[in-house]
């Protein structure tokens, strides 16, 4: 079992997801483990690390392939949404969006 501290970064400026993984300080990437164990803690939208206001939390992590993705985790009121896509789609992000990083 691994302990892992987590950090939060929020845009002050609006961004796409390979600069946003370019500014970034390694090690960035989480893991799904990590998102997991956030969503436990924060199940029916409560407050804590993650943000419910209707707005995504971005975490960077890799596939199985090993290739960078973007994973979304958004309270909806009524539950976690959760999406993902390839880094390479270059997504624009508003700010205020949560970066959370290892």
């Amino acid at each position: 079992m691994e302990t892992t501290s987590l950090r939060v970064f929020v845009l002050d400026k609006p961004s796409r997801s390979v600069a946003i993984a370019e500014i970034m300080h390694h090690p960035y990437e989480t893991r799904l483990a990590d998102i997991w164990c956030l969503l436990k803690l924060q199940p029916n939208g409560e407050p804590g690390a993650l943000s419910v206001n209707a707005a995504p939390n971005l975490f960077f992590v890799r596939d199985a392939a090993g290739a960078l993705g973007v994973v979304d985790v958004l309270w909806s009121g009524v539950g976690w949404e959760i999406g993902a896509s390839p880094i390479t789609r270059s997504r624009p992000w508003s700010s205020g969006r949560q970066v959370i990083t290892r």
